[in-house]
């Protein structure tokens, strides 16, 4: 899981200002949980069919399995344009952010 996390997160950082804003404050939700669905995708050997998905959450936001599957496709082919794999550095970042433990913080007393 913070595999997918951390790639769902270098996909975010790599949006622009400019493609943020074709997205209105309804869409963060679907571009964050779609983002994850398309790292799934990509890390998984066998994936979630988006039917599943659609009936999990999609169907809160899309009318059909194959409206979700063109917001999908927009967020592949526009926003990532076809590529799913990222440095593996960044990856690597963001999954020690992920899995570290916070410190002890001292009890005020």
């Amino acid at each position: 899981m913070a595999l997918d996390l951390a790639l769902t997160l270098t996909y975010l950082e790599d949006l622009s200002a400019s493609e943020l804003l074709e997205f209105g404050d309804n869409d963060a939700f679907n571009v964050i949980c779609y983002l994850s669905f398309l790292a799934h995708v990509f890390n998984a050997d066998r994936t979630i069919r988006l039917r599943d998905w659609y009936n999990e959450i999609g169907w809160r936001h899309f009318t059909s399995v194959k409206k979700l599957n063109e917001f999908v496709w927009f967020l592949f082919s526009r926003i990532r344009k076809f590529k799913l794999k990222t440095a593996e550095a960044r990856v690597k970042k963001y999954i020690q952010r992920l899995c570290s433990v916070p410190a002890k913080q001292e009890q005020a007393q």
